[in-house]
């Protein structure tokens, strides 16, 4: 891992941005589970400052359009459906612009800081790299995640297998979500909607629609800004994190090598997730 910047300057008293660059591997232990630290520190809950959504042609809106509500899918349900008309979003670099504008929006003079997973897993990635844009202005740190033109393309250029696979995970979303709370009932009485019919359908997957929600916590005494993607939100929205639900799909272990295989995305989903994750 890394942190990509030109070496410059230092930070300045004015809030001058300070630029560095780290290059090399680096090693790091897993924590030990015979000698558990002493004190963990605290982490406060996240209140929800503000959301946003990004519609079907990419626009940022502060608006809770594209917020999605979760229902029980169908059994059995059919995850190649509806691939043929996925609008799949061309890999970029992720940008933390539509989170700066919603806490321009915001307008608060807390400083926090934009962590991301991949700082998290760390201890526990065996095979994929990853580096960090950082920047530090007035004591404020800001993170996003920084892709090589050769990692884009070799995210943009899937083999189809892989390519299948990861939409899978786009169509278990359309089945356990609808546009308005308890809308597809129909589940249980076997009713059908969707492009072909297909029971349980919530519509074709389009990637470029997302609803984001924009937090603040504290781990210790450092203040964090987090800004994510949020699945769905179980029964009505309430304007907080409540009710928040990760949707996530995985392969059933069944045998070593399956269950050595699902060991990090286990690992990540526990990260990323709480107890209303729904696989």
């Amino acid at each position: 891992m890394g942190l990509k910047r030109s070496a410059e300057d230092d930070l300045s008293p004015t809030g001058k941005v300070a630029r560095a660059r780290i290059e090399g591997d680096y090693a790091l232990a897993f924590p030990s589970l015979s000698h558990p630290v002493s004190h963990s520190p605290a982490f406060q809950r996240p209140s929800q400052l503000i959301t946003f959504s990004y519609s079907p042609s990419r626009v940022l809106q502060f608006d809770d359009s594209a917020l999605r509500y979760f229902v029980s899918p169908p059994h059995g349900a059919d995850l190649n459906h509806g691939y043929k008309n996925w609008t799949r979003r061309p890999e970029e670099r992720g940008r933390i612009d539509g989170l700066l504008s919603a806490w321009s929006r915001f307008k608060t003079n807390l400083n926090g800081k934009i962590p991301r997973l991949e700082i998290l897993t760390a201890p526990y990635e065996e095979r994929d790299a990853w580096e960090l844009n950082v920047m530090c202005v007035d004591g404020t740190m800001y993170f996003e995640e920084h892709l090589s033109d050769a990692r884009l393309k070799e995210k943009s250029d899937l083999e189809p297998r892989h390519l299948l696979q990861s939409y899978y995970g786009y169509s278990f979303e359309s089945y356990c979500t609808s546009s308005t709370p308890n809308e597809r009932d129909q589940h249980a009485s076997g009713s059908s909607s969707g492009s072909s019919g297909a029971v349980g359908w919530g519509g074709d997957v389009d990637t470029n629609v997302q609803w984001c929600s924009v937090v603040k916590t504290k781990l210790g005494d450092t203040r964090i800004v987090i800004g994510g993607e949020v699945d769905c939100v179980r029964g009505g929205y309430t304007g907080n994190t409540d009710n928040f639900v990760e949707l996530k799909t995985s392969l059933s272990i069944r045998g070593a090598h399956t269950a050595c295989c699902q060991k990090f995305p286990t690992v990540d989903t526990w990260l990323e997730c709480d107890p209303r994750v729904k696989f």
